[in-house]
């Protein structure tokens, strides 16, 4: 192992809120508010160097049409506590941002078979391991929101998003990352 590594460790809770308006059968718009708060512990030779609590709100908009989506986001508007940046001496992968943008691409036809490309934008968003992804997806057919996702992402070789509609308001969306 190199001299300097870091263990890095999260743990997020999070919670959001999201308003999506069909306009027609294949246009939609979403726009919401997630609210997340956590920890950030990183080990160096099995000694804790930093244990950083994180706390933010990430709003957000999204619009697909047919063959075309695409989203964007404030970024999270996160606080950093328990933490010195100006300690330039300190060994730490952490970067103070607290605004972090993020985009949302999708190419394809979300009932069919798409392409989706993803900066940022995955939920709970306080924590970088799935900082970009894509993916892949196949839709059952249907305009309800049911679709199936393998693709890879930052910090996780391989993850499987199904996304089930659960009645005519609520859709549950699992992921597996690997």
């Amino acid at each position: 192992m190199p001299d300097n590594y870091l263990n890095n460790f999260y743990n997020a809770n999070a919670i959001g809120f999201s308003r999506v308006v069909q306009q027609s059968k294949t246009k939609i718009v979403q726009f919401g508010i997630d609210a997340f708060s956590g920890k950030h512990k990183e080990e160096l030779d099995g000694v804790t160097t930093n244990d950083i609590s994180i706390v933010g709100i990430h709003p957000h908009f999204q619009y697909d049409a047919k063959l075309l989506g695409f989203g964007f986001h404030a970024g999270s508007l996160s606080e950093l506590s328990d933490y010195d940046f100006d300690t330039r001496n300190q060994i730490t992968s952490l970067r103070k941002m607290s605004l972090y943008p993020a985009l949302y691409f999708r190419l394809g036809y979300i009932n069919r078979f798409f392409g989706e490309m993803k900066l940022a934008q995955q939920f709970p968003t306080s924590f970088p391991s799935l900082t970009f992804q894509t993916n892949l997806g196949i839709g059952f057919g249907k305009n309800n929101g049911g679709a199936f996702r393998i693709g890879t992402a930052s910090f996780a070789g391989l993850f499987l998003a199904p996304s089930f509609p659960a009645g005519k308001n609520l859709i549950i969306e699992p992921y597996l990352g690997l």
